[in-house]
């Protein structure tokens, strides 16, 4: 399944993708999780956000667009620094492609624009561009930061995929119809393939797609009939604005939905008519709810070759498996049956088309070690969480966080998220 093994030289952050390169010895692992670090310390929104803050987008009814700045650790807030320029329409939807691209629809005309943001400090400034001149008539518009842009018109859900990050009509290609009856006041992508959303009877949800198939998971039965605006940096992070303004500030964890009702991001003053995050800025609110998990079984024992249904003891793969486990909570036949076979380090390693470069290393990444490029036989996994350190099930001390070590052998991890 897999063993506890010898600590390698400590590495920062930065020094992991170079570690990637290096030569290792053969009889020394690739990678070792050393150094435990303090209880204290585990908050997955402490390292799956990478010290960025989730930057908001928004427009005015008059035009003008505002750019603010949160914590999504503390929830503070920056700005809003606001354009003087104003678009010369009213907004009806808009989302934000990335930190310096949104599109944005006309309420009037259905007209679609690009707007490429030159600055957001000292006021924001932006040039646009039309891409279509109707049709555009979305009652709501996100992205998911991967591929796809999703629209709700009337109910109707239609997916289109974006081929550049600032693109041209001809780069927003095929229009397909998912369904009808999402009837959703407001949507916000959550990651890759996946999206919020606020019913006028008060749920919050979030939908998990495959291709035109998906699974519609119920986050809050009640409490967010108000909030007409959403926006999430991914992560598990979920901003609300609602009909008086209020921004609420709610954290997806793997059981249940924090709401920080004592302390919204403001009481009043967001007026903006739409809102939207820039995706990324965190990792997907799947990558969230694998190490929330992982980190709220921290008092399960290590035992070699332990049953996934154990509540007391775990092994280094069972811990990975059983922490993707909890975050798929929709899966295709195909992918429930890869990874639930997936139950020791080496089979969890022997996923090739699961692999990516260890270079682009992310939070939610599964590490593999062994002793050369092909064997992983009784070697260990570990769950990375960011900011240099993983979350593993180590001989002796059970579930622990624990700071990235590596010698530079096998240059692939496992990705099991989207």
């Amino acid at each position: 399944m897999c063993a506890a093994t010898a600590a390698a030289s400590l590495l920062t952050t930065a020094g992991l993708a170079a570690a990637a390169t290096q030569a290792g010895a053969a009889d020394e692992p690739y990678y070792s999780p050393s150094s435990t670090v303090s209880d204290a310390s585990l908050d997955p929104h402490s390292y799956i956000c990478e010290g960025n803050n989730a930057s908001i987008y928004g427009t005015l009814s008059d035009g003008r667009i505002t750019y603010t700045s949160i914590s999504p650790k503390t929830g503070t807030r920056v700005g809003p620094e606001i354009s003087t320029t104003k678009l010369g329409f009213t907004v009806r939807a808009s989302a934000a492609l990335n930190f310096n691209t949104l599109l944005v629809t006309d309420a009037s005309t259905g007209a679609l624009w690009r707007v490429d943001i030159s600055s957001n400090s000292d006021g924001v400034s932006y040039s646009k561009t039309k891409l279509a001149s109707s049709g555009w008539t979305h009652d709501s518009l996100t992205y998911d930061g991967s591929a796809y842009l999703y629209g709700i018109a009337d109910g109707l859900l239609i997916r289109y995929t974006v081929k550049a990050s600032k693109p041209s009509l001809s780069q927003i290609t095929g229009r397909t119809e998912i369904g009808t009856g999402f009837t959703l006041k407001a949507i916000a992508a959550s990651g890759p393939e996946s999206f919020y959303g606020t019913t006028s009877d008060g749920k919050l949800v979030e939908y998990l797609f495959k291709g035109t198939t998906w699974k519609r998971t119920l986050l809050a039965a009640s409490g967010f009939g108000s909030v007409s605006r959403l926006a999430s940096p991914f992560g598990g992070i979920i901003y609300g604005v609602d009909a008086d303004g209020a921004m609420s500030w709610n954290e997806q964890t793997s059981t249940s939905l924090n709401r920080h009702l004592g302390k919204p991001i403001d009481a009043s003053g967001w007026t903006q008519k739409t809102i939207s995050g820039v995706p990324g800025a965190c990792a997907s609110s799947q990558v969230t709810v694998a190490v929330d998990w992982a980190l709220a079984h921290d008092d399960m024992d290590y035992l070699l070759g332990a049953s996934l249904t154990s509540t007391k003891y775990i092994d280094c793969s069972g811990l990975t498996n059983r922490s993707w486990g909890a975050a798929f909570d929709y899966w295709t036949a195909d992918l429930q049956s890869t990874w639930q076979d997936a139950r020791s380090s080496r089979d969890q390693y022997a996923l090739t088309s699961w692999r990516v470069p260890f270079e682009d290393l992310q939070p939610g990444d599964i590490i593999a070690f062994g002793q050369s490029t092909s064997t992983v036989t009784d070697d260990h996994v570990a769950l990375y969480m960011g900011s240099g350190r993983v979350v593993d099930a180590v001989k002796d001390q059970g579930v622990r966080v624990a700071t990235v070590a590596s010698n530079g052998r096998m240059p692939y991890v496992i990705r099991p998220h989207r």
